[in-house]
């Protein structure tokens, strides 16, 4: 497959950018090298990465997420962005809030109540659904963006 010369960029926007929408981040930093520019924020950020965020990157997926930071939203307020995705409810609302009209999505991966504190319980399956958005959504933006090219569209 041919590699676009156009990097899309993409901001995955979350609450508190410690974890659902790192992981986001790195798996499109991963998937799609070459095609995308991957960011992360949060609408209320923590201000530091969850370690067991980082741990899993590192030690599951083989991403090294070292230069991982927790940052606003309002960083990249002013940047042009081809898409956001939210990953929460509360970013769905603020991904509005963005100007020159990227595209928006909204991938919910909400946490079940009764396992806050137990992240073992809700980890897995986030993951595996970010893990797989992510591959679709690299997959069929390129493919389209190379057809779009193809034929003169773009």
């Amino acid at each position: 497959m041919e590699i676009p010369a156009h990097k899309f960029k993409i901001l995955f926007l979350c609450t508190w950018n410690s974890s659902r929408s790192i992981f986001a981040e790195y798996f499109m930093k991963d998937i799609g090298v070459g095609r995308f520019e991957a960011f992360s924020a949060g609408v209320t950020p923590k201000g530091q990465v969850s370690p067991i965020t980082l741990e899993v990157l590192q030690d599951k997926f083989r991403i090294d997420a070292s230069g991982a930071r927790s940052k606003s939203w309002e960083d990249f307020k002013d940047e042009h962005l081809d898409f956001i995705v939210s990953v929460s409810e509360q970013a769905e609302e603020t991904s509005h809030a963005f100007p020159d009209q990227p595209i928006l999505a909204h991938w919910p991966t909400k946490i079940p109540p009764n396992s806050r504190g137990h992240p073992n319980r809700w980890r897995q399956p986030i993951l595996e659904s970010l893990h797989g958005s992510v591959i679709g959504c690299s997959y069929s933006i390129t493919c389209r963006s190379i057809s779009l090219i193809d034929f003169g569209l773009k």
